[in-house]
């Protein structure tokens, strides 16, 4: 009978022992995802900091070509007023 219960709990011990092995194993995993997770949330606020960069980059360039369009727009209305005055 002492063997049947030295058995039991031998067993029940060696349970115990598997599922803290394998909560050991679950929580390096986590920390191992978080470790990860971490580096791609860095990885995309550069990104996104590069991405704002180019979209400013972007805008002023259409600024300045659109400055450089009002420019032409109005040394051809001034050409033409000229023309109108001339005739």
């Amino acid at each position: 009978m002492a063997d049947e219960n030295g058995n039991e709990r031998d067993a029940r011990l060696a349970r115990i022992e598997k599922e803290r092995e394998n909560f050991r194993r679950d929580i390096n995993l986590l920390r191992n995802a978080q470790i990860l997770q971490n580096g791609a949330i860095k990885e995309l606020g550069l990104h996104m900091d590069e991405a704002a960069t180019q979209s400013e980059i972007a805008d002023n360039a259409w600024r300045e070509r659109g400055d450089t369009i009002d420019r032409q727009i109005e040394a051809l209305v001034s050409a033409i007023g000229e023309l109108v005055r001339r005739a």
